[in-house]
């Protein structure tokens, strides 16, 4: 439930309490909508009761507010999110304009967002029939098209988003589709948002080491895994009697799962941190300035760690493989580096007074002071003590 907290409501994705829920309603008189929720425990009145909250949908900015002459006409009374937005926005053209694609990004505060985004276009009422679909550019979720209706003789916006742009050999075009997709468009219809088009967002590394300059595609139809089975060739094995499977699209084969593939790996990889030193046994006012005499310890071995890091990382994006030769050779080499780290760190313990401790892979004990156990609410509002 506290992944999905309201107290969680960020700007960007990935931060602690981050999660969301989101939904894709439609109905016969809307539009089709993405909308995103949050979870809440309000006990405002007894018994408490557990609540899912609409939040706006993150990193998805209301559409007019890219427009700068917005921004600069006071009386409207989106002149002062506008104008916030736009200098947000600038400030962070280095990530939107970053040239490994899963990289790309930037942060909206939760006051610029849109309560939702929309995949199907309006119904206006200005058309011969209830039921036509206004033209596809009067939608707040056009970004480029919001951009591009500004007129006004101040452009500090248009020529600052240009010039930030073209730092990293791109147009303002490319940084605004690129900000596109990072909206609900990225992952659902980017056909329609222009995100499919020759050179959309400029030259990106992907994570199997490709360089694409679209944005990667969804099944065709909105979604990511397709819901009915079908053949499909990679399953054409007799490990697969049935060669049944549910596809999966372009964006999850060549691009996401590819990336969190190489994250984990580098996990695996990394050099292990030092989690029987954390002290949790100090006293609060104890626990501070050990962490200060730690951190400066692994400062020192902190080059070799990542000179090491930084040449695995190399040969396998040279060869994606190694041999079992050079693998048992960097294995041993991580193995000296975190021989030296638990040797330094054992030996601060030491200094500091502490118990020696075991320094094997397995988890260690943490001697605690007995407390009752508290006692825990449930959704229904009641309490009992476990």
């Amino acid at each position: 439930m506290d992944h999905y907290s309201s107290k969680g409501a960020t700007g960007a994705y990935g931060g602690s309490g981050s999660g969301q829920i989101r939904t894709n309603q439609f109905g016969t008189t809307s539009r089709w909508m993405l909308k995103e929720f949050k979870t809440a425990l309000n006990c405002s009145s007894t018994p408490c009761k557990f609540e899912l909250v609409p939040i706006p949908v993150k990193v998805n900015p209301w559409g007019t507010l890219w427009n700068e002459d917005i921004a600069n006409t006071p009386a409207n009374p989106l002149s002062p999110a506008a104008l916030a937005f736009q200098n947000n926005t600038l400030a962070q053209t280095a990530s939107l304009g970053d040239p490994t694609l899963m990289r790309i990004g930037y942060s909206v505060s939760p006051t610029h967002n849109a309560p939702q985004s929309f995949s199907q276009a309006p119904a206006s009422p200005f058309l011969a029939t209830p039921s036509s679909q206004a033209p596809f550019d009067v939608w707040h979720d056009q970004y480029l098209t919001q951009f591009n209706a500004a007129t006004g003789m101040v452009n500090t916006f248009r020529t600052g988003l240009q010039s930030g742009a073209a730092v990293h050999g791109l147009t303002a075009t490319q940084l605004l589709k690129r900000a596109t997709a990072q909206s609900c468009a990225g992952c659902h219809q980017p056909d329609n948002f222009a995100l499919r088009t020759p050179n959309a967002i400029g030259p990106a590394l992907t994570p199997t080491g490709a360089t694409v300059t679209t944005w990667p595609n969804s099944l065709g139809n909105f979604v990511h895994v397709e819901t009915m089975p079908a053949p499909l060739t990679e399953l054409s094995t007799p490990a697969f009697a049935s060669n049944q499977g549910h596809a999966i699209s372009p964006a999850l084969h060549d691009v996401f799962l590819p990336d969190r593939k190489n994250f984990l790996v580098s996990q695996l990889n990394a050099i292990t941190c030092p989690c029987t030193h954390r002290f949790t046994t100090l006293a609060a006012e104890l626990r501070e300035p050990a962490l200060k005499r730690q951190n400066a310890v692994l400062e020192q071995l902190l080059p070799q760690a990542t000179a090491w890091q930084s040449f695995l990382a190399e040969r396998l994006a040279q060869t994606r493989s190694l041999t079992l030769a050079e693998s048992l050779r960097l294995d041993a080499q991580r193995a000296s580096i975190s021989a030296a780290q638990e040797k330094s760190l054992a030996e601060m313990r030491r200094a500091l007074g502490m118990p020696s401790i075991a320094l094997g892979a397995g988890p260690q004990p943490v001697l605690r002071e007995a407390a009752p156990e508290p006692a825990r609410r449930t959704t229904t509002g009641s309490f009992r003590t476990h």
